[in-house]
């Protein structure tokens, strides 16, 4: 599994990496190969608007999302174990100190919508 990045001390990222309580989430679970969790997770990504798939390797994505109002930068990385059956992750604001909770909030509408996705096949 491809290393992902470790939030900052700042409250403006989120990672299922993450020891402490404000930067921790759960990781994301799938059932059965990577690459079919990989192209769920794809196509949930790409129903959110301004973002863009900035890396697509077997077992990797590298994701952006851009703010409507002021054009800031999200920055978000999903790491797929298939042995854990988990999809770990790291998502944060490219720069500021705060983001609202957007990051946390946009990581459950992923997981939202991925676990429905699997319900709906």
């Amino acid at each position: 599994m491809k290393a992902l990045a470790v939030c900052p001390s700042r409250p403006n990222c989120v990672s299922s990496l993450a020891t402490d309580k404000p930067h921790r989430m759960p990781p994301i679970g799938f059932n059965g190969p990577v690459v079919a969790a990989q192209e769920r997770l794809i196509g949930v990504i790409r129903l959110i608007p301004r973002s863009e798939i900035a890396k697509d390797e077997p077992g990797y994505l590298a994701v952006t999302f851009r703010s409507k109002l002021f054009g800031f930068v999200d920055e978000a990385e999903f790491a797929f174990d298939e042995k854990s059956g988990e999809i770990n992750f790291h998502s944060g604001a490219r720069s500021g100190y705060y983001d609202f909770g957007v990051n946390r909030s946009r990581i459950e509408e992923i997981r939202k919508s991925f676990m429905e996705q699997k319900r709906k096949r």
